[in-house]
């Protein structure tokens, strides 16, 4: 009975650390956004918290990253067209 629960106990460890690295190392997700998002997603989902956590904490990010890359994409484009109509008025 001893080995058992000191070999549950640390092979659920070994693969809590593992899957934060093998995470990272596959998704280029930083560890900490992982942790957070297993933390978050097990108080709000429950044991499925576990997957959709982290899963809907990088969606979320990307979703961000997509945001900031199109406004920046517009902004370039409306400076464009006013310096154009600015020097063309001249």
């Amino acid at each position: 009975m001893g080995i058992l629960l000191v070999g549950a106990i640390v092979i659920m460890n070994i693969d809590n650390l593992l899957r934060i690295f093998l995470a990272r190392r596959m998704g280029n997700i930083h560890p900490l956004i992982t942790l957070a998002g297993v933390v978050l997603g097990v108080e709000i989902f429950g044991i499925l918290g576990l997957v959709l956590g982290p899963l809907l904490l990088s969606y979320f990010i990307v979703l961000i990253t997509v945001f900031e890359r199109e406004n920046r994409i517009r902004r370039r484009t409306r400076l464009g067209h006013a310096s154009e109509t600015a020097t063309g008025a001249e």
